[in-house]
């Protein structure tokens, strides 16, 4: 994970703040919890994107309803509340709700990885 936040951080995509960022939610819950390694680089590329997106006043459009009641219905999804939460709390970063409903994408994913492996 951290070859890819490095490759970001080099081709000037993210900036050291983000990758500092995002490094620290790799160590403390990825890490810490053995997030299937193919997921969390997904969701970790996300948030690292994403925050620069929101740094540089880019953010995406909200998540087709269809896709955002899918998350919704997940088994996961207050698991996924309670760690987009925890991960924000960590972020100097604002998130809009259109950013938030793409983390509990990547984080739905996640978790599914973890019944999976």
């Amino acid at each position: 994970m951290e070859t890819r936040l490095n490759i970001l951080l080099e081709n000037n995509v993210i900036d050291i703040e983000v990758y500092e960022y995002a490094m620290k939610i790799f160590q403390e819950y990825a890490l810490e919890h053995n997030w299937n390694e193919t997921a969390t680089e997904v969701f970790l590329t996300h948030l690292a994107m994403a925050s620069q997106r929101i740094r540089n006043d880019d953010v995406v459009a909200p998540m087709d309803a269809f896709i955002l009641d899918e998350i919704k219905e997940s088994n996961h999804f207050e698991s996924v509340l309670e760690v987009t939460e925890k991960i924000l709390e960590h972020s100097q970063i604002p998130f809009p709700e259109s950013e938030k409903q793409y983390i509990w994408l990547h984080l739905t994913n996640v978790l599914n990885s973890q019944q999976e492996d």
